[in-house]
């Protein structure tokens, strides 16, 4: 599990990477679940708040999105990275997914987010064989009826089914051919990847 750090400390690494490239003509995403971290990261030009906690954490991170017009990124997402190994009971893990996606979905909506994405949080609070049943239940959370981004890129449950060496080059492989099987199932508002030109070139 990634060990948090403090928000002044977190502000203090992304503000001046935000404030570098944000003159390239690239849209910025703030990948936080601290509502500070995510209107500073936005006043110095950030324009996503993608919140692995989907709110959870920090719950005024949805009154930042809604006062600064940006869009959110809302996870699924059970517990710290401490816990949430112990936090993955499912019956139904599509559905289960969806309603815990849909609950944080509305109460952004009511604090006035206007663009919302969800993510269906893979890695989080599931195991090798959850993530992988979720990836063909996905049309659960299609029947939300918003965007949604997903991030399987080098993941755990990526290498349980590499055939041969673990290695980055072997997930980024695994992670390519995965994407493009989805993708010829399902349309993403965007793919969370480490290595964009493997991911690409299999997209094509």
């Amino acid at each position: 599990g990634a060990v948090r750090v403090p928000i002044e400390l977190e502000i203090a690494r992304v503000i001046p990477v935000i404030q570098a490239i944000k003159n390239l003509g690239a849209e910025i995403s703030i990948d936080t679940m601290n509502a500070e971290t995510a209107e500073a990261a936005v006043a110095a030009g950030a324009t996503i708040i993608n919140d692995v906690s989907g709110g959870r954490n920090d719950p005024r991170i949805f009154e930042v999105a809604a006062k600064t017009s940006s869009t959110l990124i809302i996870s699924h997402w059970r517990g710290h990275s401490t816990e949430m190994d112990q936090l993955n009971q499912y019956q139904s893990i599509g559905a289960e997914v969806a309603n815990e996606l849909l609950v944080q979905v509305n109460l952004a909506k009511a604090a006035g987010v206007t663009k919302i994405v969800i993510d269906p949080g893979l890695g989080f609070a599931k195991d090798v064989e959850q993530n992988w049943q979720l990836l063909d239940e996905l049309g659960e959370l299609e029947k939300l009826g918003l965007p949604i981004l997903i991030g399987p890129s080098r993941k755990r449950f990526i290498a349980a089914r590499i055939e041969g060496e673990d290695s980055l080059e072997a997930r980024d492989e695994a992670t390519a051919e995965l994407l493009a099987e989805l993708t010829k199932k399902h349309s993403f508002w965007g793919l969370r990847v480490h290595n964009v030109r493997t991911t690409v070139a299999r997209q094509n």
